[in-house]
């Protein structure tokens, strides 16, 4: 499951609809403090959040932190419109994060879940 968190109602809503179309289920927050709710709701079920840095209740950093205490390996996509060579360096050090500037393609978007989301574990089970 991925959770959206972006505070532009018309980019959440466009987000939204195009990752249910590729077959993702999809939560959506419009704040820090309700993507954290939200995650924290559903913590076992996400895998991976897209995460707008700039949110009017705290900023893409507090929330990630914050994301990170309740799940240190959730794959965490950071989305600016800004570029962040800060985001850049912080990525370069988490496999489990990455950065995709705005605006960005589907196939962009989709590259970047695959290179955060962790390959699933075989079972110990035959």
């Amino acid at each position: 499951m991925i959770l959206v968190i972006d505070d532009e109602e018309v980019v959440r809503n466009a987000v939204v609809d195009v990752l249910e179309f590729s077959g993702f289920r999809v939560l959506s927050a419009a704040s820090g403090v309700e993507g954290l709710q939200c995650f924290a709701d559903h913590v076992g079920e996400v895998g991976v959040v897209l995460l707008d840095m700039k949110l009017p209740d705290m900023s893409g950093m507090e929330t990630l932190r914050r994301l990170r205490t309740l799940n240190p390996a959730v794959g965490v996509i950071l989305c600016s419109g800004l570029e962040e060579s800060t985001l850049q360096r912080e990525q370069q050090h988490d496999p489990t994060l990455a950065v995709l500037q705005k605006p960005y393609s589907l196939e962009a978007l989709l590259d970047k879940i695959r290179q955060v989301t962790p390959p699933p574990q075989p079972s110990p089970f035959p």
